[in-house]
């Protein structure tokens, strides 16, 4: 089974694109039949695996709003739809842009983004093994998230409000 990622989750601020953490690319790693069994028998609410994470490394809790939620479930679809895992959405939109539009007053959003993780906690395990994704999950400036998946396309938005 091949599991992808994006290297290099994008965060953004003020509608301000800042230098992402590496290069915008996918990275894909084949899983023998031991680790996939391992990855499927992970469980957990990514919500409350997040705010351990956070609570671990003293960052305080963010909380999950409907908004979000759904400027995620439309870009995962859109993901799915296209076959494609990118932070860019298919009308060229950014993760900024996405959120505005769906009438969140941000002052700085980050987007995680990934495919073919068996299980939220799976998929949370591996971006926690990722330095750009770890560093979106624990940062402390963020107070509100929303996830979603469309098929095996994962993606988790955070974001500060204004």
């Amino acid at each position: 089974m091949h599991i992808k990622f994006a290297i290099g989750a994008m965060t953004l601020a003020l509608g301000m694109a800042l230098a992402p953490t590496a290069q915008a690319s996918t990275k894909t790693t084949t899983l023998s039949g031991a680790e996939l069994e391992q990855l499927e028998n992970l469980s957990g609410d990514l919500g409350s695996l997040l705010n351990s994470a956070r609570a671990q490394k003293g960052a305080a809790p963010v909380r999950r709003v409907s908004v979000l939620n759904q400027v995620a479930a439309r870009h995962a679809a859109d993901m799915q739809r296209r076959g494609v895992l990118s932070h860019r959405g298919s009308d060229g939109s950014t993760v900024m842009r996405r959120v505005k539009r769906a009438g969140y007053c941000a002052r700085l959003v980050s987007e995680n983004v990934a495919q073919g993780w068996p299980n939220d906690a799976a998929v949370f395990q591996g971006w926690m093994a990722s330095s750009g994704h770890r560093k979106n999950n624990l940062n402390k400036r963020m107070q509100h998230y929303g996830f979603a998946r469309a098929g095996d396309f994962h993606v988790l938005v955070f974001a500060r409000p204004c």
